[in-house]
């Protein structure tokens, strides 16, 4: 028995152009298309940016009230007579002031990672607000990679700036090297991995980017954001650099040893759990969209858990960057820059995992444009969430440093 249906489209001539992907992105079904699941998420997310915060800020503010005041008196009070205030004397985050700030190892990578970090941040942020304000189509995706490039090469003169004044900041002397790797490090690797998934899919006859628009991103990298990158570090590397609250010794401290607690890839996969916790749910929306093609009009949700990952991140960061300088661990440079990148580890894991439910029809072409793709969107999620996570910790440990000098002066 065969059976046939005929299909007839009538146009609705009281809906005008511009209201016509209103039936999708009306929030009135809110039930249907998963718009409560969204607030709930949000609300979550929210309550638990709150809860950490208060937690975060109650914890550091009661350890550091005794740490000023033990700390003080050891340095101002030279005839302490408890053993339990000398035993205390001896160890902390007082002990390594002169060392606190002293500059990492592969400083100029840290620059790049950090500028690179920025650029992306700031192209996040700023297409995350675009897509609110309408500016480009929802059922256009080559519109959206063109206006993520476009944000991207704009925000080169940022980067170079920010990576430039890093490395002054380290006492960095080649400005013309950090420049060049900042501009060719993480835009050739995006091209070249562009490219090559664009040559497999040409060989297997399947869909790929026309030549045109790999030469149209050639060109605007090459001819904006390279040309910015160049700039922005010369201009940056003419300022001052950070501004140290103390010295820094030319011999380093010993360091302690460290239980194995303090390791670094067990405090950076712990202390990341709860920002991919605040995005889980917006991660999962997201793929859906881009690989089951769903369509996704949820920017404003976009929005807060893009500002809830970056506030908890931030905050677990300081957090464990405290417990580090409380064991006299002086090396937080690099374990805070991971410590925020580790998130993006937890969303390549669930990648992992989505892979298995999508269609069974994949091929090996689809499989590499899948993990491609993935990699490097959590390539770029992890140096942003790192570079900001890094951030937050260098202004946590300079008005640390700060106000321990200047109660030690008050009380001197």
């Amino acid at each position: 028995m065969l059976f046939t249906y005929d299909v007839i489209w009538k146009e609705n001539t009281d809906v005008p152009w511009s209201s016509r992907w209103d039936m999708y992105l009306d929030l009135q079904g809110a039930v249907n298309y998963g718009g409560v699941s969204h607030w709930v998420s949000v609300s979550n997310s929210i309550t638990m940016v709150i809860l950490l915060s208060v937690s975060v800020v109650l914890l550091l503010v009661r350890n550091l009230r005794s740490d000023y005041h033990l700390y003080c008196r050891c340095s101002t009070d030279e005839e302490l007579q408890d053993k339990d205030e000398l035993k205390n004397c001896a160890r902390g985050w007082h002990n390594i002031s002169y060392d606190v700030f002293r500059a990492p190892p592969h400083y100029l990578l840290l620059s790049v990672l950090c500028g690179t970090g920025l650029q992306i941040v700031c192209m996040m942020l700023l297409a995350v607000i675009f897509a609110m304000l309408g500016t480009f189509s929802l059922d256009e995706r080559d519109s959206l990679a063109m206006v993520l490039i476009s944000l991207y090469g704009c925000m080169g003169y940022i980067a170079g700036y920010f990576t430039g004044y890093i490395y002054k900041s380290f006492n960095g002397k080649s400005l013309y090297k950090t420049a060049a790797v900042l501009s060719t490090g993480f835009p050739s690797l995006v091209f070249v991995i562009v490219a090559l998934m664009n040559v497999i899919a040409r060989k297997q006859n399947h869909i790929s980017i026309p030549f045109a628009s790999l030469l149209n991103y050639l060109l605007m990298w090459l001819g904006l954001s390279s040309p910015l990158v160049f700039l922005g570090s010369w201009k940056g590397f003419k300022a001052r650099g950070f501004a140290y609250p103390v010295n820094i010794n030319w011999i380093p401290r010993d360091i302690p040893h460290q239980p194995l607690l303090m390791n670094s890839t067990v405090t950076s996969y712990f202390s990341s759990l709860i920002p991919f916790g605040v995005c889980f749910y917006e991660v999962m929306n997201i793929m859906t969209s881009v690989w089951v093609d769903e369509y996704y009009y949820t920017f404003g949700f976009l929005a807060l858990t893009v500002v809830s990952l970056l506030l908890t991140s931030s905050q677990m960061t300081v957090f464990m960057n405290y417990q580090y300088l409380k064991s006299e661990d002086y090396r937080w440079w690099w374990r805070s820059f991971i410590a925020g990148a580790f998130s993006a580890i937890h969303v390549f894991v669930y990648a992992l995992y989505y892979s298995t439910k999508l269609e069974e029809s994949k091929n090996a072409v689809t499989d590499i444009y899948y993990y491609g793709y993935m990699t490097l969107a959590c390539l770029a999620l992890g140096l942003g969430l790192g570079t900001f996570s890094l951030m937050s910790s260098l202004y946590f440990n300079q008005l640390l440093y700060k106000v321990y000098i200047s109660r030690c002066l008050e009380l001197s």
